[in-house]
C-alpha cells in the first residue's frame, strides 16, 4: 500500500442507549479523537510523504475537534 499521510487515531464515545416499542433511543455523553501508538507526542503524522507541516497538523487536530463537537450535536438531536 502507497500513503500519502498515515497517523494513529483513537475515537471514543459514550452513551446511553434505550429501546422503547422498537424505537432506539441514544443520549451520546461525549465523543474525542486523540493520539494513539508509541508517540503520543508527535507533532506530525506517523507517516508523512506530502510534507505535511506541524502547523497543518495542529489545524487537522483543530479541525476534527470542531466537527466532532458538531457531530455529538447533531446526534443528540
Amino acid at each position: 500500500m502507497n500513503y500519502l499521510v498515515y497517523d494513529e487515531f483513537m475515537f471514543e464515545s459514550a452513551f446511553d442507549f434505550s429501546i422503547v416499542e422498537e424505537v432506539m433511543f441514544a443520549n451520546f455523553k461525549f465523543m474525542k479523537f486523540s493520539k494513539s501508538g508509541e508517540n503520543l507526542e508527535r507533532v506530525l503524522p506517523v507517516f508523512n510523504s506530502i510534507d505535511f507541516t506541524q502547523e497543518d497538523y495542529d489545524d487537522f487536530w483543530s479541525y476534527l475537534d470542531i466537527k466532532t463537537a458538531k457531530w455529538l450535536n447533531y446526534f443528540n438531536t
